[in-house]
């Protein structure tokens, strides 16, 4: 009796080892997985501690890559802004610096600096991706940068 007694310990002791052994690695694996942080957290992580403007918007970018923004931001029309006044103030502006035509320039950028073109401050704009706007508006402004430049940079005769 004192024989089975004994085997029977060293099963049950044996069966509790491989238990919590079992358990341990399992209950490891789920800590693992419930802690990693996803592609998104890390980004945005890196959002939070970027200390350059370059490394802020490199994890901007490819956050927005990541959830699909480039969609919304390529994607010209919305009822928030104007899109077409902008299109045309940004052909306006590129066809003025083609022709070297300052007097165009002055007069567009003059009338559209100074108020909110279009609509196109709307924080509505600005909130949703992570690297900027809509890229319509974000043409717009690189062309009203390059008319201001030529036009400060411009020496009349």
């Amino acid at each position: 009796m004192a024989a089975l007694s004994s085997k029977i310990a060293t099963f049950v002791a044996g069966f509790i080892t491989v238990f919590i052994d079992v358990s341990l690695f399992w209950w490891l694996r789920l800590d693992r997985y419930l802690t990693t942080p996803t592609r998104k957290q890390l980004l945005l992580e890196t959002l939070e501690d970027a200390q350059v403007y370059e490394e802020w918007e490199a994890a901007a970018q490819q956050l927005d890559k990541l959830v699909d923004n480039y969609v919304w931001r390529d994607t010209p029309p919305t009822k928030v802004y104007d899109y077409n006044l902008i299109l045309d103030r940004t052909d306006q502006l590129y066809d003025a610096l083609d022709h070297d035509d300052v007097m165009t320039m002055c007069h567009t950028l003059r009338s559209g600096l100074v108020r909110n073109l279009g609509n196109i401050t709307d924080p509505k704009l600005y909130n949703r991706a992570y690297a900027g706007t809509k890229l319509i508006i974000e043409r717009y402004i690189n062309e009203c940068v390059l008319a201001v430049q030529y036009v400060t940079a411009y020496r009349s005769t």
